[in-house]
């Protein structure tokens, strides 16, 4: 399990600049701005979405 202290490493602005930067491109698309991101331990981000809701008319395309 990931701890507080396993965090240091990460560089967590860059992590919260690439999901603003997908929230930016959501918004961009005519949809609510969200954007949402999951990285291993290391930094390497696994899997990335923005939210789709209002362009692929179908409720369940959130972000998250």
């Amino acid at each position: 399990m990931l701890g507080q202290t396993d965090l240091g490493s990460l560089d967590l602005s860059a992590l919260m600049r690439h999901t603003f930067a997908l929230a930016e491109s959501a918004r961009s698309k005519g949809n609510h701005p969200f954007g949402a991101l999951l990285c291993d331990r290391a930094g390497n981000i696994v899997l990335e979405a923005e939210n789709t809701v209002g362009s692929e008319r179908d409720a369940t395309r959130h972000a998250e």
